[in-house]
């Protein structure tokens, strides 16, 4: 059976939504101290926190490049044939794709091509956007430009638009809607990940 990872940062309810899914995750690895951490030891998951510098005047190029061998090279040495980041707040550097010789998959709460970064749920609204989204791709070096895999379209709400409402509300409200969507559709191509690996074996 192909190991499969996931990489965290926070609350970790995509990870607890694709396990509840039956996507069995070999190890759960984070970046930082986090919910996603504690839930994942209280369902008996192995975990791995590889700690990295939060402040980005702390995390220079070369303390990126350490983190994110360190990160590959634990994921090689467990096996792991598909890695799906899930929320995890960490740009990983070139070296990273040098070491780990699996899959590694990202979401990202818009439609790309639009919409890359950090930003992505609140570009959206400021662009007044009718649809937002979710997209599940292909982890690379580009920053949200990896290989769609595939999308799910989220209507944006009237109230959502109103700016009348602060941007920061209106971004929580719309992006936990695109989270509800982006639970289900993650499970989908994980197992298809698997399939095109191994057919037969998912």
């Amino acid at each position: 059976m192909f190991k499969i990872a996931a990489l965290v940062s926070g609350s970790g309810t995509l990870r607890e939504a694709a396990s509840a899914a039956g996507i069995d995750f070999a190890i759960v690895l984070a970046d930082r101290p986090c919910r996603a951490l504690e839930v994942a030891k209280a369902e008996g998951l192995r975990i791995k926190l590889v700690s990295r510098p939060l402040r980005r005047s702390e995390f220079t190029p070369e303390k990126r490049d350490d983190f994110s061998a360190e990160v590959a090279q634990c994921l090689e040495d467990e096996g792991i044939r598909v890695t799906a980041s899930m929320g995890f707040n960490t740009r990983l550097s070139p070296v990273f794709f040098t070491i780990y010789g699996g899959v590694a998959t990202n979401s990202h709460p818009a439609l790309l091509p639009k919409y890359k970064g950090e930003e992505a749920v609140a570009d959206t609204l400021r662009a007044r956007e009718s649809i937002a989204g979710s997209t599940i791709h292909y982890l690379t070096e580009d920053l949200d430009g990896g290989p769609v895999i595939a999308q799910v379209e989220v209507p944006v709400l009237p109230e959502e638009l109103d700016e009348s409402i602060s941007l920061a509300l209106r971004v929580a409200h719309l992006w936990e809607r695109i989270k509800v969507e982006e639970r289900k559709l993650y499970p989908e191509v994980i197992r298809e990940q698997l399939t095109k690996i191994a057919p037969g074996v998912v």
